[in-house]
């Protein structure tokens, strides 16, 4: 699946690390309850010992993912050296295009808000399934495209061009869901889902307010800004 990114050819990685150095406290707005409800859908991974997270900021998704499942080796890649500054493991610099580490090197990759910012997603997804070993899993949560504040704020309005400071592209799910299953994924969960974040903006209460209700399966790729992806190898 070839992505169209409007702007991300353009950006060079300094650039790049420069962007998330400034917006580094907005990659880091889940609660501890939206951790937890993400790793609940993730019931069937199972002491994974070694972990990757890719776009991994200062660790936050990293460290719930070792308190978890208590891995042995927790290994972070991101482009921004302030924030591998703080991560709490094992920090690696790199953009997520290619992945410097040996074949069935890992028991979970996971990626919170990251993907939609790599510049080349099919070639990362195989490099995911090359660096997992077998029966390894992925844990992707990503914003979800069909949802109205992403078609109409983010990609049609006035907050684009602040996205495309980077790489942005959003990721409709069914189109993940056949490119992961095209390289070889076992699908196993998938779940739309509305986060309260520990700082909740009035947007932000007004989306989980209109979540709160049971809404029919069909509807809801409209109603929750987020979906979260759990795949086997």
């Amino acid at each position: 699946m070839k992505r169209n990114y409007r702007a991300g050819d353009a950006q060079t990685l300094a650039q790049e690390m420069a962007y998330y150095d400034h917006v580094e406290g907005f990659y880091d707005s889940l609660s501890d309850a939206d951790y937890k409800r993400i790793l609940d859908i993730a019931d069937r991974v199972t002491a994974p010992a070694a972990i990757l997270e890719i776009g991994c900021g200062s660790g936050a998704f990293g460290l719930r993912l070792q308190k978890r499942f208590g891995s042995t080796t927790n290994v972070g890649l991101d482009v921004s050296l302030n924030l591998l500054s703080q991560h709490p493991f094992l920090p690696v610099l790199g953009n997520g295009q290619s992945l410097p580490f040996a074949d069935q090197s890992f028991d979970l990759v996971g990626a919170c808000a990251a993907l939609h910012h790599i510049h080349n997603l099919e070639h990362t997804l195989s490099e995911v399934f090359r660096c997992l070993k077998p029966a390894g899993h992925v844990i992707f949560v990503e914003p979800n495209a069909d949802h109205p504040y992403r078609r109409i704020v983010v990609d049609g309005g006035f907050l684009r061009d602040w996205f495309l400071k980077t790489s942005d592209e959003s990721i409709f799910p069914t189109d993940l869901l056949a490119l992961m299953s095209a390289i070889g994924f076992k699908q196993t969960t998938f779940r739309y889902l509305t986060f309260q974040n520990r700082k909740p903006s009035w947007l932000g209460r007004l989306q989980w307010w209109i979540a709160r209700p049971r809404w029919h399966r069909a509807l809801e790729r409209f109603v929750h800004p987020w979906f979260v992806l759990v795949s086997e190898r």
